[in-house]
């Protein structure tokens, strides 16, 4: 029978994000289609521990020196070999990609605009087996930073699950204001959250 790859996503922490919405999201599509997708946190907040996905989880627990922890990481990972890792915006376990060995393949994903996203990519891209960037404006400025990029690029939209039907409830009184409630970071060059209003 063949093996089931196994895709390693990580973490250091598990709140109400964009990036955690979209890595559960992707990973769960992932063990739906015979994938062994697995959220690893080397280490964890435990406070949010309680938000965290019915996917399977490892726990590393890392202390120590950076050095010590990177031969930790490491020897983690290639145990789990043949497997791809997805470092995320765990910059820690990142710097880790031009060690690993050639049965472990990587993806960076650029997230974001912000410009610690672009700096990752420009540091390790050139590492990266594939490049996933969540929109066009991203594939743009990831081949603008380097144009040997555009091969490995590609796009994988973020996206909220919207039932079949959606029932809206009806306000009981023309004059009653209608609530929204907004849960993201208040910017207006990534969220346009001015426009909302």
């Amino acid at each position: 029978l063949p093996v089931r790859p196994r895709v390693l996503f990580f973490a250091r922490d598990w709140w109400i994000s964009g990036v955690n919405s979209f890595t559960e999201t992707l990973a769960r599509y992932l063990n739906d289609n015979d994938v062994d997708a697995t959220l690893v946190f080397p280490t964890m907040n435990k406070a949010n521990a309680k938000h965290l996905p019915d996917l399977p989880i490892v726990e590393l627990d890392l202390e120590g020196s950076p050095v010590e922890q990177w031969k930790r990481l490491s020897d983690f990972i290639e145990s789990q070999a043949p497997c791809i890792v997805v470092p995320n915006y765990d910059y820690f376990t990142s710097a880790l990609t031009p060690t690993l060995p050639n049965n472990v393949g990587s993806i960076g994903i650029i997230h974001s605009d912000d410009v610690e996203h672009y700096d990752h990519l420009h540091r390790l891209g050139r590492y990266w087996n594939a490049i996933i960037c969540s929109n066009r404006h991203l594939l743009a400025e990831t081949i603008a930073i380097n144009p040997d990029f555009a091969n490995k690029s590609s796009i994988i939209p973020y996206g909220v699950s919207v039932p079949q039907s959606i029932t809206i409830p009806k306000l009981r009184d023309v004059g009653t204001p209608l609530r929204l409630v907004y849960c993201g970071r208040l910017t207006q060059q990534q969220k346009r959250v001015l426009d909302l209003v």
